[in-house]
């Protein structure tokens, strides 16, 4: 089975993302890099199983992919428990497999949220001393030419949850949901909202497999949010869901990484006559309609998706939390 011969072998849309540097810059550690390169050949391995299944492929070609798959997935599962990150990791079963790797190699280097950050945009590690001339490579025709940035370095306050969970695709744009938009560059990983929110996700194996404290966390505000709003049945309900996540995940605390802090992360222009609503993949959209008085109820699907977004963020937070704590 090939491999890349680099850990770095990134498509050229992750480098260009709010907060990603260079292939070249180093991850944190060499566990956090050989990480990065067996998930590279998983997520590889994974694609093509499902594009041979979608184009009916002969059964001995998607078997032989499969295998593949499942060496690299093994692979993957082996570097995550080889990791820094590992001991805080192990006691969460049934979110510490190969979704949970991919994410923690796109950090690629925890102290970078919040980080420092040039003039130019560009996101570095806090190691860096504020003021200091960026070091970003820019322009490079070649391995021996090579421009750099240099614009002044600034430190940014905060635990640098709410950068990430920007970088990975849980803020809100123009009060929805963060999408990727035609014709215009993504500032944060078009891929991970899926691995984290799609079916089968990190935030599905928070509720399906039971994992603590944020199973909990996703019953509690389900019922919480309910009290307070009402549940509806049919299309009567009318909601502002990111701005309930918005409210909900504030100054949330999570006992299994020492009370850590967790912020909002989400950033919301209230614009009068638009409504959330379910669409047919069961997440919120937005339409005009009439402004209207009075509390407004919640479908449970609504319900359903802001008490998963919200326990899944707090394990996210908790995650970044832990390995700078660690590290």
């Amino acid at each position: 089975m090939g491999m890349p011969e680099s850990s770095g072998d990134h498509s050229a849309e992750s480098e260009r993302i709010c907060g990603a540097l260079p292939a070249s810059f180093p991850f944190v550690d060499a566990e956090t890099a050989h990480l990065a390169y067996v998930v590279t050949w998983w997520r590889r391995y994974f694609k093509l199983v499902q594009g041979a299944k979608a184009a009916e492929r002969p059964k001995a070609e998607i078997d032989g992919l499969a295998k593949l798959e499942a060496r690299t997935r093994r692979a993957t599962q082996k570097a995550l428990k080889a990791h820094p990150l590992w001991p805080w990791l192990e006691q969460f079963p049934g979110v510490r497999g190969t979704y949970t790797a991919y994410i923690v190699q796109l950090i690629k280097d925890p102290r970078r949220f919040p980080g420092r950050r040039c003039e130019e945009g560009h996101y570095l590690p806090d190691i860096y001393v504020e003021g200091a001339p960026c070091p970003i490579e820019l322009g490079a025709e070649s391995d021996e030419v090579a421009e750099r940035c240099g614009a002044p370095l600034h430190g940014r306050r905060g635990t640098g949850v709410r950068s990430l969970w920007h970088y990975l695709g849980l803020h809100v744009i123009d009060g929805r949901r963060a999408r990727k938009r035609k014709g215009k560059a993504a500032d944060w990983v078009t891929e991970a909202p899926g691995i984290l929110l799609g079916p089968q996700g990190i935030a599905d194996q928070i509720i399906l497999r039971q994992v603590e404290p944020y199973r909990s966390r996703y019953d509690h505000e389900k019922e919480r949010i309910a009290a307070e709003r009402g549940v509806l049945e049919g299309d009567r309900a009318e909601v502002d869901v990111n701005h309930e996540i918005e409210r909900s995940a504030g100054s949330a605390r999570s006992p299994k990484c020492g009370g850590s802090e967790v912020e909002t992360g989400i950033e919301i222009e209230r614009r009068p006559g638009l409504r959330p609503v379910g669409t047919n993949k069961g997440g919120p959209g937005v339409e005009d309609i009439d402004e209207r008085e009075g509390p407004i109820g919640l479908r449970p699907i609504q319900l359903h998706t802001i008490a998963r977004t919200i326990a899944l963020k707090a394990f996210v937070g908790d995650l970044l939390i832990a390995w700078k704590l660690l590290g």
